[in-house]
């Protein structure tokens, strides 16, 4: 989010020249000073009515690499949620060099801003920035202050300045290439082309133009389409495309695969080996009881084969539904954890929480914990979720709906939600990483959620999921190694209805077993019409997340 700074990048300095209104004594010149403490010290617009403005204009022309946005130091409706920032030489001509949202605390914000153009670094004269939005609905807009950093040398801007003007002389004759060839005055056009010695386009486009439009030579055409994707000349345009999902149906309920084939159920879990591409599914609940079966699905050979009628009997899992199940790809393991129980069964069983472990290669379940709480991990629990780290060994649990005795079981918010639980298989031994308590701020403590862990950089990330009555939809990471959460989605309405995160690219693949199996892969969250998938804006116990693939490294937000 923020921009390096080196050792010539220095604050600029700046006046406010014009503002869209402002009230009373909140001036636009405000914003010149930071103090946190003052309410007063901010601009604050007559109206939310756009466009509403403040333009900067700096003391001397600057490549401007951030800004920062101070704050008042408690929440305010009146805070920006969502601005543009744009910049130029002229205050006519001005550049968006940055959109995005701010966080309704009192944390002072730093963003990047665009300043190169086709591989050059521009210079601005002014900064003009346009609220779009305040938290408090239908509030008017405050900004408390304003920071810019950059580079003002002559040795820079003098030549920054000259390349502009350039810039701006080749897209103007540009324009009057184009308007030429449409109106297909073509020695006139080549006369211009050949005096200015400006190319209006790619050589690839300026033949394609005279195969299709001038020949209609739609054989030709084709092929320098193609021979244009071989060039890579399209990956740009393609990678800015929107990603369409696409359901491919792997077997429908009426295929039945040697007799054998799962059970109707839901509160099932599913895990993939990528590798080998296979699919585990166990247990669930079939409408009447809780279930114990572990199959293997081969998607080559689009076989189901069943594992194990009862795990109970081997030494596995009793009959469960809402537990957890993932997978260590390197050793080629299960393992299981939590399960829902009934008030029946919260009076009268012993809710011990026990830890399972399947070896695949052996098809030999061993118990490594008999009751994690007793052990120091965590309680029972259900619609939790658990993540394998294989290069330490280590299992992960977050969050989940915290079971107890009917008889003492304690309502208040803070003990209904798991915690963050790290669970070292070598040592059998637990870590609290965070208690339900401690994950009341950026971690919130949730059920419903979906957690994914990322090998390379050492991150869980959790989305969405549950908290009482609240639906959640913020999209959190937690630094193994650091033990640092970063909020990369704060689950804003106009955040929320898809996630497009550029900073990590996200891959998702889902497996989902209810009547019929089905393979979904999407790049967002986005609407499909087939299957009915939850509506409650988290991936629930049908759908398991079972890859996360991170392309690219720089955060930002794209609403």
């Amino acid at each position: 989010m923020a921009s390096i700074v080196t050792e010539d990048v220095s604050r600029l300095s700046y006046s406010v020249c014009k503002w869209s209104s402002f009230t009373g004594e909140y001036l636009p010149s405000n914003i010149l000073e930071n103090k946190p403490h003052d309410q007063k010290s901010r601009w604050s617009s007559e109206t939310n009515d756009p466009p509403q403005f403040l333009l900067l204009r700096l003391a001397h022309p600057a490549i401007v690499h951030k800004i920062t946005f101070g704050k008042y130091e408690n929440r305010h409706v009146c805070n920006v949620k969502k601005v543009e920032v744009y910049g130029g030489i002229e205050e006519d001509h001005l550049t968006l060099l940055w959109e995005g949202g701010l966080q309704n605390n009192s944390q002072p914000e730093t963003f990047s801003l665009r300043h190169t153009l086709d591989g050059h670094v521009f210079p601005c004269n002014f900064i003009k920035i346009l609220p779009l939005q305040s938290w408090g609905q239908s509030f008017n807009f405050s900004i408390w202050y304003v920071e810019m950093w950059g580079l003002c040398s002559p040795q820079v801007i003098l030549p920054a300045i000259e390349w502009v003007q350039q810039y701006r002389n080749q897209q103007a004759v540009r324009l009057c290439l184009k308007h030429l060839r449409q109106c297909d005055f073509s020695e006139a056009y080549e006369a211009l082309q050949k005096k200015t010695r400006v190319l209006l386009e790619h050589p690839r486009l300026s033949e394609l133009h005279q195969q299709l439009v001038v020949e209609g030579n739609y054989v030709s055409a084709e092929k320098l389409m193609e021979l244009s994707a071989e060039e890579k000349l399209l990956d740009n345009y393609v990678a800015k495309q929107p990603v369409k999902p696409q359901w491919t149906l792997l077997n429908s309920k009426t295929q039945q695969i040697s007799g054998k084939w799962p059970y109707m159920r839901g509160g099932h879990q599913m895990c993939f080996d990528s590798e080998n591409e296979v699919l585990y599914l166990f247990g669930g609940w079939d409408g009447s009881k809780s279930l114990a079966d572990l199959w293997s699905y081969d998607i080559n050979s689009a076989h189901w084969h069943q594992i194990s009628s009862d795990t109970s009997e081997e030494g596995g899992p009793s009959p469960c539904s809402c537990h957890k199940m993932c997978f260590d790809s390197v050793n080629k393991k299960l393992y299981v954890l939590g399960h829902y129980a009934d008030g029946e069964q919260q009076s009268n069983a012993d809710l011990a929480s026990p830890l399972y472990r399947y070896c695949i290669r052996k098809g030999v379940w061993s118990v490594l914990s008999s009751d994690t709480n007793a052990d120091g991990g965590p309680q029972l629990l259900y619609d939790h979720q658990i993540c394998f780290d294989s290069v330490t060994q280590s299992l992960y649990v977050f969050g989940g709906r915290v079971l107890m005795s009917s008889n003492f079981y304690v309502k208040e918010m803070m003990n209904e939600f798991s915690g963050l639980y790290a669970y070292h298989c070598p040592s059998n031994k637990w870590s609290l990483l965070r208690s339900s308590i401690d994950s009341c701020g950026d971690l919130r403590a949730r059920m419903a959620h979906s957690m994914v862990f990322h090998p390379v950089s050492r991150r869980l990330y959790i989305l969405g999921g549950q908290r009482g009555r609240n639906l959640l939809s913020d999209l959190v990471s937690y630094d193994v190694e650091s033990d640092e959460v970063e909020v990369l989605c704060d689950g804003t309405s106009s955040q929320s209805e898809t996630i497009v995160i550029s900073a990590i690219a996200i891959l998702f693949l889902l497996f989902i077993f209810s009547s019929s199996s089905w393979v979904y892969f999407e790049g967002h969250f986005r609407s499909s019409e087939k299957p009915d998938l939850p509506v409650d804006g988290t991936l629930s116990l049908s759908i398991n997340l079972v890859q996360l693939t991170l392309l690219s490294a720089q955060k930002s937000l794209v609403a």
